[in-house]
């Protein structure tokens, strides 16, 4: 254990994944790790450990930040019905926790895999002191250097060359005023004003106006990144339009503004239905937009679940590439590299 470590709950329990026969062992609950060490095999014709000589026959430990999600149900192993726990960890593997019984010494070890990997989502406590800090705040170390300080977004500007005379630096959104996920510091055309910001955000999706992310350092070619637009199907705003005038006149060597939109178009254009939507390239000047076809976020996670669940199968199972194309993940790689 480490220093200043502490054991805070402690239980047996079978454990089971993909990979392992179902384990019988004693599980540990600290402010920082979930430890599991095994000594026996399980027999589930006698419900009992296999008779052998104690000693560690696998064990377990995780940091409670690598938990995702906890599920509870019932499965079957044989003929054995069993009440499970099942830890999701975020790096594509998952694993059960067993009981013959859903006693309420079970039921309390849900309580408290929450209590721990998720303290602040269910308003729990680490311990029973209810002063006790979080055990980042407890063990944190000690530090030469501010590591909010290692970035510096002035000093990235001054390296791409700006601020210039096409382009400024702006603090309109030092208390996080303009937009809630945007940095302090934002670099815009330097025809912009702050007045003018302020406009653009209301026509912007949680008011992501475009911002710069990346100029060229001969051409000074740039790249800047934003919301989709509240078109509302057909209205338009002219201070969008005299915002997205100002992007390309600060690019004096590009004589064209592309808009690229990562969603497919037919995402696009239902977006409008909910107050979203697309730029209409004839109201802004010499652009013209292309579509990169990246599906929505429930697309996506779908296909990365099941990507997560082919990672947890016997690879070599005769219809593994098969069930690897039926996920689509590949077919997303695919979009985003051609």
């Amino acid at each position: 254990m480490l220093a200043g470590e502490k054991i805070l709950y402690t239980c047996d329990i079978l454990y089971w994944d993909d990979r392992t026969r179902i384990l019988a062992g004693q599980l540990s609950l600290t402010n920082l790790w979930f430890h599991f060490i095994s000594t026996a095999e399980f027999n589930e014709k006698s419900n009992s450990t296999l008779d052998q000589e104690p000693q560690v026959v696998f064990s377990r430990d995780i940091q409670f930040g690598h938990f995702e999600r906890i599920e509870s149900g019932t499965t079957s192993c044989g003929l054995t019905k069993y009440f499970y726990h099942e830890i999701t960890l975020r790096q594509f593997s998952n694993f059960k926790l067993l009981s013959p019984t859903d006693d309420d010494n079970f039921k309390t070890l849900q309580v408290e895999l929450m209590k721990f990997a998720f303290p602040l989502s269910n308003n729990l406590v680490i311990s029973s002191e209810d002063s006790q800090p979080m055990p980042a705040f407890v063990f944190k170390g000690e530090y030469k250097h501010n590591g909010w300080n290692i970035y510096s977004p002035l000093a990235e500007y001054e390296r791409m060359g700006v601020p210039n005379d096409l382009w400024r630096i702006t603090y309109i959104n030092e208390n996080y005023g303009l937009c809630s996920t945007y940095p302090k510091i934002l670099c815009v055309p330097s025809t912009s004003t702050d007045d003018l910001l302020e406009k653009v955000k209301e026509f912007r999706q949680k008011g992501r106006i475009p911002v710069l992310s990346w100029v060229h350092p001969k051409n000074q070619c740039t790249i800047t990144r934003c919301s989709q637009p509240r078109t509302r199907a057909i209205i338009r705003n002219t201070h969008d339009e005299d915002y997205f005038q100002a992007i390309l006149d600060a690019t004096p060597s590009c004589h064209k503004l592309i808009i690229i939109d990562a969603r497919p178009f037919k995402n696009a254009v239902s977006n409008q239905v909910i107050g979203g939507g697309v730029e209409d390239t004839k109201n802004y000047n010499n652009s013209v937009r292309s579509f990169i076809n990246i599906e929505n976020i429930h697309v996506m996670r779908e296909s990365y679940q099941k990507l997560r669940v082919l990672c947890t199968n016997d690879y070599r199972s005769l219809n593994w590439m098969t069930i690897l194309e039926n996920t689509k993940w590949l077919d997303h790689i695919v979009v985003r590299l051609f």
